[in-house]
């Protein structure tokens, strides 16, 4: 009698297991603002943990390449490029639909593209 409801509860865990959303795969994507077109800022996270910043404005653009690792449900951008300051921490809503940082008082919204 104990056999089947063993398995039974196995079974069970298993299936709970595979639905569990591995939250670096939601994150992976290139995040932007929709509307900028060729202008605005611009993060894709790529699967072998590695990423490009774009940041296209009027005074210069900023391109920089790095890697990124998972700290909780933040994601720490380290860059292999030169020394400027861009934002190193975000943070994911609505399933790694949207990401958000903040650099100093501004704050910045992207939309997975």
């Amino acid at each position: 009698m104990k056999r089947p409801t063993s398995l039974f509860c196995l079974g069970a865990l298993l299936i709970l297991m595979s639905f569990s959303n591995n939250p670096e795969s939601t994150v992976v994507g290139t995040y932007g603002n929709p509307y900028d077109g060729v202008a605005g800022m611009q993060l894709t996270l790529n699967e072998d943990h590695t990423f490009v910043y774009l940041n296209k404005n009027d005074d210069k653009d900023v391109r920089i390449e790095g890697t990124w690792t998972m700290k909780g449900e933040n994601v720490v951008l380290e860059s292999t490029s030169e020394k400027v300051k861009f934002p190193k921490v975000w943070s994911f809503e609505n399933e790694g639909k949207a990401a958000k940082t903040r650099q100093g008082l501004t704050f910045y919204r992207l939309c997975k593209v």
